[in-house]
């Protein structure tokens, strides 16, 4: 399996993705996206649309947004240490009950699109 990210270092929402693959070791290709490369924007808008990053590649399937591509490599790429709670329940809980981890990885998500 091959995984490449598509991303820029001084961006949060990549650092955040790379501190997931670096704290597991996960193998990995980097993709930098420098501002003023046309063919590569051509390349990530292919992929997607929306053309932000990062945009993480997993055998030729292309996930996107920071917060989804920490799950989808927690289920898919798992390592030593464990990214997202494997049991909502267990963790802290927002008033109301709703597991504070579920849905701040939404509310997480939900910030990146309207970014």
């Amino acid at each position: 399996m091959s995984l490449t990210l598509y991303a820029h270092p001084f961006s949060s929402y990549c650092q955040k993705v790379l501190i997931a693959l670096y704290e597991n070791a996960t193998a990995f290709e980097f993709r930098t996206l420098p501002p003023d490369d046309s063919e590569m924007a051509a390349e990530l808008r292919a992929m997607w649309p929306f053309g932000r990053i990062p945009v993480l590649v997993d055998d030729r399937r292309a996930v996107v947004e920071s917060s989804i591509i920490i799950e989808h490599l927690d289920l898919h790429h798992p390592g030593p240490v464990r990214m997202v709670p494997a049991n909502d329940r267990a963790g802290c809980h927002l008033a109301g009950g709703r597991p504070a981890a579920r849905t701040g990885r939404r509310a997480d998500s939900l910030a990146e699109v309207l970014r």
